[in-house]
């Protein structure tokens, strides 16, 4: 439960706070989601301390941006054109289409 989860990441803030390394708690905690928590949050502060992101650090190839489609939101017809004019670069664009019965 989510109230296990925090209890069990409560139950290790002195261990935390005394700067526990990823290693160290693989035996200090059991497998899980409280854990699990606790080592990504480990794993973010080590990044941020070095200036370089998770994925460089365990040899991984930088994730690149995916664009996918930008959706014109329904509205009066001139302000729609306007969005799509704004947006005609994107590689898509969905218009969203309704009635007065959807």
């Amino acid at each position: 439960t989510m109230d296990g989860v925090r209890e069990a990441i409560e139950a290790m803030r002195g261990r935390i706070a005394g700067g526990i390394d990823r290693s160290a708690l693989l035996d200090a905690m059991p497998a899980g989601a409280a854990r699990n928590a606790v080592d990504c949050a480990l794993w973010d502060l080590e990044a941020k301390l070095s200036g370089r992101p998770v994925a460089s650090s365990i040899g991984a190839v930088p994730l690149r941006v995916l664009e996918t489609a930008y959706t014109l939101s329904l509205g009066e017809p001139e302000a729609m054109a306007a969005q799509a004019r704004a947006n005609a670069a994107r590689p898509l664009l969905k218009v969203k289409i309704g009635g007065d019965n959807d």
